[in-house]
């Protein structure tokens, strides 16, 4: 698995928790930060619906101003947010946020793919 499929995989699951708590700002910048990370890993379809989601709870944001979340991340103010954002929660603290939450998200059996489409089902609920 890459760096950005370990990635996007950390912080969408930390979204669907944080979304099961109402940390809906919490959930937020896990959801561009996991779209970040699709986008990278080449799972533009993934991004998108993330973005979408992200883009209809919080419709004014900085990010929600643009057409698609690939137009957005080529921007130079959206990656010095991505940056601000990453520094906020990195990888490593998000991995340890996870293993120390007792709810496992991440079903081994299906393909990664399939888990992904199943947490953002989870997302858009």
């Amino acid at each position: 698995m890459s760096h950005h499929d370990a990635a996007l995989k950390t912080y969408l699951q930390l979204a669907v928790i944080s979304q099961q708590k109402q940390q809906l700002p919490g959930r937020d910048r896990l959801l561009i930060l996991a779209a970040q990370h699709a986008l990278q890993a080449g799972l533009q379809e993934t991004a998108e619906s993330l973005w979408q989601i992200f883009t209809s709870s919080q419709p004014r944001h900085l990010i929600a101003n643009y057409p698609t979340f690939t137009d957005a991340f080529k921007q130079p103010v959206v990656q010095l947010f991505l940056k601000q954002l990453t520094r906020l929660c990195p990888l490593e603290k998000a991995e340890t946020l996870l293993t120390h939450h007792a709810l496992p998200l991440w079903n081994e059996a299906l393909d990664y793919r399939q888990q992904i489409s199943e947490l953002l089902t989870i997302l858009r609920d």
